[in-house]
């Protein structure tokens, strides 16, 4: 299960909730190459190195380095400094991406999207956010085998695809093939080959660990500010894992410890770090291994937080080697954006990286919909417009079932207005008689509202597809909208959509309210739905102005149809009672039997 879940879908479901018993008040009231470790058997020896110039890049300099210990405190601050001055760097690259590997512990310096539609504020995104040796993704380290603090790997750039990194001493080899593949089959995967042999040593347990670590900024994730509660910032992190039939995603809590750590297992099928969009995440190519450590640090000075450093590891169980034996592990990295085509491809139990909430399978139909309209449209803002409408089709039975029941409710509201007004003063009174005037006129109170909680798993599921889909990050759709994943800029949207909310409470019908409470009830969800929906991406505003404007569509139809039922069936003989000296309200009734709406 997930231990967190986000925050702004808990706020939508209570104001969606709080809406319907408003109106119920109102009514009462992939696989890795063969040949990745061919180069491993030739790796011994002096290997060739790559260094590129030391110029970082403004991506590297905009990076928050997260200060800690050194891999182990025999170096000292002097050392550390030295080790990462003098570090060699190698590369991987495709069409898709662009990653720097470090020949310290094999960890990655960068790792770079090439793709333009993934860019950040001007820049490649870079994935990679922390620039400490003991933190950089990938690092592994090798618990039981007596490798020194100051090991540094020989590394071959075996072709630019491929690294293959060898360490040898006190009796053990170890050597490490990291491979990208340049093919979409394989986009954003990194596999990670890992063989230790025991050389001449009595036989030795170890255990293999390879890690990764995040560093976000609490103004990137967006704490602070008017409407935080209801914001869902890009940047907002988590680390998780994936142990037996179990999920854990876990994310920081303002009041938490300094300090977080947890374990899981065993079992383990999948663990990770990343945001709302990306993940860097590993999982074993066959079985699973023993345990996942998750841990979350907050960094920053002695007098104030400025950040959270998350971490996931990967420990595989611990294994014997006897003198002149070999261990073999494969690794799947994944490293890239949270798209379902990439992570689907992948296997492995990556689609766990994308939270699509409680009713994941209808949102993992929603996500499939919208990636065909998008293909057909040859835009991301068209393909939500139509989706929309093809929701409001699909429930159309339930809404209009829905509306019939409001209706029910409008055509009496002249007795409700009576009711009111004899029983301006004595509440009481005033619910007996509504309650009576329901029981007589065969009109459930909860006739309307009913089919609306029907419908919430697929609006849910909905929202939440559109929340966690990457598809529209930096997607534009028209004019100012040039970012459907981030907030209108110029709140358009935001203020279209209290505009139609407010028809839509206009065509409601009043049901046992008085005027004043009408009145509160007509402004007060506008306004509050408008400050939501300022902090929310645009794709969801679209999506809601859409939907909103397609119901104020089906709301005046079906008012127009039961204004032609009423009248059809309006008695022409009929005497008003409008004089009458009997106090009680009495209905005006029919002499033949509705038909159409209000059968």
């Amino acid at each position: 299960m997930d231990s967190n879940r986000t925050p702004l879908l808990q706020i939508v479901l209570f104001t969606s909730l709080l809406t319907v018993g408003l109106m119920v008040g109102q009514e009462l009231l992939g696989e890795p190459d063969e040949s990745a470790l061919d180069s491993l058997d030739n790796a011994e020896g002096v290997a060739s190195a790559q260094t590129p110039e030391n110029a970082e890049s403004p991506a590297e300099e905009a990076r928050v380095e997260a200060a800690a210990a050194a891999p182990a405190e025999e170096l000292s601050a002097e050392d550390r400094r030295s080790r990462w001055e003098n570090q060699q760097r190698f590369t991987l690259s495709t069409s898709l991406v662009e990653a720097e590997v470090s020949n310290l512990n094999t960890g990655l310096l960068s790792l770079v999207m090439k793709n333009p539609r993934y860019d950040r504020d001007g820049e490649p995104h870079q994935m990679v956010t922390t620039n400490e040796e003991a933190f950089l993704p990938l690092g592994v380290s090798l618990p039981g085998i007596p490798m020194p603090a100051d090991a540094v790997w020989q590394g071959e750039q075996v072709s630019p695809t491929k690294v293959v990194f060898s360490w040898s001493g006190s009796g053990f080899r170890v050597r490490r093939a990291l491979e990208v593949i340049d093919d979409p089959a394989h986009a954003y995967q990194i596999w990670a080959t890992t063989q230790v042999t025991n050389i001449d040593q009595p036989s030795r347990d170890y255990r293999l660990t390879t890690s990764a670590y995040h560093y976000v900024s609490l103004d990137d994730e967006g704490s602070d500010g008017l409407l935080a509660f209801a914001s869902r910032s890009p940047a907002i992190s988590e680390n998780l894992c994936a142990y037996g039939e179990e999920f854990e995603r876990e994310m920081r809590e303002d009041d938490e410890d300094p300090d977080v750590e947890t374990s899981y297992g065993p079992g383990v099928k999948l663990t990770g770090v990343g945001d709302a969009f990306f993940a860097i995440a590993f999982t074993p190519d066959q079985g699973t291994a023993d345990s996942c450590r998750l841990t979350r640090s907050k960094r920053g000075t002695v007098t104030a937080v400025v950040g959270t450093l998350f971490g996931a590891e990967l420990i595989y169980a611990s294994h014997t080697l006897a003198t002149g034996e070999s261990n073999l592990h494969r690794t799947l990295v994944y490293a890239g954006p949270k798209a379902m085509d990439a992570i689907q491809s992948a296997g492995h139990g990556l689609s766990l990286l994308v939270d699509l909430g409680w009713f994941d399978p209808v949102a993992g139909v929603m996500v499939d919909l919208l990636k065909v309209l998008s293909d057909f449209t040859g835009n991301w803002g068209f393909a939500i417009i139509l989706l929309t409408l093809i929701v409001r089709l699909m429930l159309f039975p339930l809404t209009a079932k829905s509306m019939k029941s409001m209706g029910k409710m409008r055509l009496l509201k002249p007795e409700m207005d009576r009711i009111n007004e004899l029983y301006a003063d004595d509440r009481e009174a005033k619910g007996a008689a509504i309650m009576e005037l329901y029981r007589r006129e065969k009109v459930s109170p909860l006739g309307g509202c009913l089919p609306m909680l029907a419908q919430m798993p697929i609006f849910f599921a909905l929202y939440q597809s559109l929340m966690t889909n990457v598809e529209l990050y930096n997607a534009p759709f028209v004019g100012w909208l040039t970012d459907l994943s981030s907030s209108d800029p110029f709140y358009i949207l935001p203020v279209s959509l209290g505009v139609l909310m407010f028809f839509q409470q206009r065509l409601a019908p009043a049901g046992g309210m008085d005027p004043t409470q009408r009145k509160i009830m007509m402004w007060a969800m506008p306004i509050f739905l408008t400050g939501i929906m300022l902090v929310l991406p645009a794709g969801l505003c679209l999506y809601m102005v859409t939907s909103s404007a397609l119901g104020i569509a089906q709301q005046t139809w079906i008012h127009r149809q039961l204004d032609k039922i009423a009248a059809e069936n309006q008695d022409p003989n009929a005497t008003k009672e409008s004089g009458s000296s009997n106090p009680q309200p009495t209905p005006t009734k029919s002499k033949k039997k509705p038909t159409g709406l209000l059968d």
